[in-house]
């Protein structure tokens, strides 16, 4: 938001992160939820996907937050970024195998019993997901603020919290339209 100490230099590296990032944040997107819903029990799928979210929800306002009160210290907010996901890194090597690969090996294919309209359903709704335009919209939210009028640098940043506020309510809200059946296993 505010005039760097540190000019950029070109474009081509910050844009090539960019796009690193966004290419694993959007595996991850997919890849995670679907993990968790095949390691949990039928009766925990739901809520433990729903946790997953408000975990990232969370995880946004938090940003936001520290944003909003270390902004002129952003190599800081870069090394705990780094911290963390070194952390998730060297976790990654003990997550146990998925079970239903296990289950997968003792059939005789790998889509045998796997609904054409289930899979259709979840690969759509994550490439819905992906071109919404959503991550885009949560990662430069002062920026496109700014393009609405002349708002102050604590304004800006202050408008980002309170979208990322919003956006973690309207998770909290969100949990009675899971369906009971989902939530339960019943």
């Amino acid at each position: 938001v505010s005039q760097s100490r540190y000019p950029l230099q070109n474009v081509e590296m910050p844009s090539l992160g960019r796009f690193v990032v966004g290419f694993g944040v959007g595996i991850a997107s997919v890849v995670v939820p679907l993990y968790i819903a095949e390691n949990s029990l039928p009766n925990e799928r739901g809520r433990l996907v729903f946790f997953h979210q408000l975990f990232i929800s969370l995880g946004i306002l938090v940003a936001y937050l520290s944003s909003f009160f270390f902004e002129e210290k952003w190599a800081f907010l870069f090394l705990i970024g780094l911290i963390f996901s070194l952390f998730q890194l060297g976790l990654l090597f003990f997550i146990p195998e998925i079970q239903r690969k296990k289950r997968i090996k003792k059939e005789e294919g790998f889509f045998k019993g796997l609904s054409s309209r289930a899979l259709f359903v979840g690969l759509f709704l994550s490439v819905f997901q992906q071109i919404s335009g959503i991550n885009t919209v949560i990662y430069y939210t002062p920026h496109i603020f700014s393009l609405s009028g002349p708002f102050s640098t604590e304004d800006l940043l202050f408008l980002s919290l309170a979208l990322g506020t919003i956006n973690l309510l309207v998770t909290f809200l969100s949990f009675p339209l899971v369906p009971i059946s989902i939530v339960t296993g019943k």
